[in-house]
């Protein structure tokens, strides 16, 4: 004989129940436990025992009880399913729920409940870093449009090489004359702009940036629709790639032709003090605050019998005569604490030439200043100067006598 399975039978929805991982309570109109089965004892708010013949007014929070008898009222009238998301606090830990209502004859409901705290929370964490992200973007886009002489932007570049701008800040137009609007539909104007000198080489840093994915950084000229040629430094970095192969670029680009144009004059102000300096027949050096020579030309060198690295490194009093190196060192002072009487004209004076004689010279000094009146200096020796020699040079072309101009004859 062989056993018949009823799937209606009493003791097939015991089972079915038992199985569940989620708690089921049956329910009568007045929310009035009749039944609870399976899940874990961390799904009760009290043990199930304990519920029984209580009402959910009894058992949940207010706000829960109320809408939970709220949902029973329209199972019955309208007698179709709802559902409601509450939380619960259970042994002091916030817990989500999504309770399933449906009729269990004239006067019950069957409540399915479902632990829902991992989805809920993975949704909140999600909305959070949607707004964090957003109010990035905002600011970043704030940040970008009030940028006086720059832009950010974003570019998708393929594999292939085919790329498109996904966002540019309105400093676009100010730096290179485009709009925001051509650009996102023609990416090729900015290259565009690129003379035809300088665009070699950024495309090859471009190719390597792309190829080991590293920061992209170039300097280069660009042709304004208005004719005119300005400097722009470009910097980016590259996001991770997406599963496509394609790279998302984030960079900024800066208009730098002031810049560029100070660092010109510059280099003509070192050249014309380099002119100045290696004058054949007049002997200039440069002195340190301690008034340790840093830089001796040589005329000068020559005129006492030295090379320029012999007497470089060396305190000038030494080379001074002795009955005028007291008052040499009182007028060194007097100039270094007085801003505005800091130079000495035309005087003459005497040097020991290496060989012992007097070296009469006819000299000019001046302490040399930088913008805000601080002594253009060197308080570690050589190796610093070195390394502020290009601004102090700056300053020594600016004046007629900014260091010591000799003209000598022996006595």
């Amino acid at each position: 004989m062989v056993n018949s399975f009823d799937p209606n039978s009493v003791h097939a929805f015991h089972a079915v129940v038992k199985a569940m991982p989620d708690p089921i309570f049956v329910l009568d109109r007045q929310g009035r436990y009749c039944g609870c089965y399976g899940g874990s004892s961390e799904h009760f708010v009290s043990p199930p025992d304990q519920l029984l013949g209580h009402t959910v007014e009894e058992v949940l929070p207010a706000q829960v009880a109320y809408e939970l008898r709220t949902a029973i009222a329209r199972v019955f009238e309208h007698g179709s399913a709802e559902q409601l998301e509450y939380e619960l606090t259970i042994q002091q830990v916030v817990r989500y729920r999504e309770a399933r209502l449906v009729a269990l004859g004239d006067d019950h409901v069957l409540v399915v409940v479902r632990d829902i705290t991992e989805t809920k929370r993975a949704d909140i964490a999600r909305q959070q870093a949607e707004i964090a992200q957003r109010e990035s973007t905002a600011l970043l886009h704030s940040m970008g449009d009030n940028l006086s002489n720059g832009y950010f932007y974003q570019v998708v570049i393929a594999p292939d090489g085919a790329m498109h701008y996904t966002y540019l800040s309105a400093g676009v137009e100010r730096v290179v004359g485009i709009t925001a609007a051509a650009v996102l539909h023609d990416p090729t104007l900015l290259i565009a702009q690129v003379l035809d000198e300088d665009r070699p080489a950024m495309m090859a840093a471009s190719r390597a940036a792309m190829v080991n994915l590293t920061d992209f950084a170039v300097q280069v000229r660009k042709r304004l629709p208005s004719g005119e040629i300005r400097w722009v430094l470009i910097r980016s970095v590259p996001r991770p790639p997406l599963v496509d192969g394609r790279v998302i670029w984030e960079g900024i680009v800066l208009d730098i032709t002031e810049f560029k144009q100070a660092e010109q004059a510059l280099q003509e102000s070192i050249k014309r003090y380099r002119s100045i300096f290696n004058v054949g027949n007049v002997g200039i050096t440069i002195t340190d605050a301690a008034g340790v020579m840093i830089e001796v030309n040589d005329a000068f060198a020559a005129m006492l019998g030295y090379t320029p690295t012999e007497l470089v490194g060396r305190h000038f009093i030494e080379i001074t005569h002795p009955d005028e190196r007291t008052d040499e060192l009182t007028q060194v002072e007097r100039a270094a604490d007085d801003p505005v009487h800091s130079a000495r004209d035309w005087f003459e004076k005497r040097y020991l030439h290496r060989n012992g004689d007097t070296v009469w010279v006819r000299l000019a000094a001046q302490l040399v200043r930088d913008e805000k009146g601080t002594r253009v200096h060197d308080r570690s020796g050589r190796r610093h100067y070195g390394e502020q020699g290009d601004r102090s040079r700056s300053h020594l072309t600016r004046s007629c006598f900014e260091c010591h101009f000799t003209r000598c004859h022996y006595h």
